[in-house]
């Protein structure tokens, strides 16, 4: 999932029974559906719990998070975990993938611990 579709994501395209999202691809304009494993259903659990609008991603006044500040916690993520040399664009490849979920899912809760 791109950056700029991730932080359009509403609760509305978010199935947490089903354990799916479903986007509209900003390159393409296709409906996409993605599965969510157990960790980013927890994650997401937690920012449903603790949500502040219709957007997944936003502030506690209501305003959305932007592009500077994702890049600025995935840096942050991928140091604690000591990653190095990686971008939030990387994350499209799924090999990559693999290797930075502890980054990904400290990034998406902002510090909760995972095991």
């Amino acid at each position: 999932m791109r950056q700029g579709e991730l932080l359009k994501l509403k609760w509305e395209d978010v199935d947490l029974e089903r354990g799916s999202i479903t986007i509209i691809q900003s390159k393409t304009l296709r409906r996409k559906t993605i599965a969510i494993n157990e960790p980013a259903r927890q994650a997401l659990n937690w920012l449903q719990a603790n949500r502040y609008g219709e957007l997944l991603f936003m502030r506690p006044w209501g305003a959305p998070i932007g592009k500077v500040t994702v890049y600025d916690a995935f840096k942050r993520a991928c140091g604690a975990v000591k990653i190095d040399d990686f971008r939030f664009h990387d994350l499209c490849i799924p090999s990559r993938l693999i290797s930075s979920w502890r980054a990904w899912i400290w990034s998406l809760s902002e510090g909760i611990a995972w095991p």
